[in-house]
């Protein structure tokens, strides 16, 4: 579960609470469509959370999840550096093996 959805619930906390307040206006809601439809979003990601790890799992943190977000932002920073490795020597070795081709068919 991303972080955004638990921003968009915190941002929409008061807009939600006086749409409650309105007794679910229709014209309130459509007055507060965009907001009211990313704290639904939001909602349905934590029923999903709850459905997948148990009702009773907390939703994490937004400090927990900056802190997974630089740990796989560090991964990935380790595994990009490799791969740039890697594409290199496959590079070498086509050019070898070019070379190697045309010295074959030269000869």
């Amino acid at each position: 579960m991303g972080g955004k959805h638990l921003i968009n619930y915190a941002k929409t906390k008061d807009v939600f609470a006086a749409y409650k307040a309105s007794g679910y206006n229709r014209e309130f809601y459509e007055a507060h469509r965009d907001t009211l439809v990313l704290r639904s979003a939001a909602k349905k990601a934590f029923d999903a959370y709850k459905k997948e790890n148990g009702s009773d799992k907390k939703l994490p943190r937004i400090s927990e999840l900056n802190v997974e977000y630089a740990m796989l932002l560090e991964r990935k920073k380790s595994f990009y550096a490799e791969y740039r490795k890697t594409k290199s020597e496959m590079q070498d070795w086509f050019v070898a093996q070019k070379i190697v081709q045309e010295i074959h068919y030269a000869g």
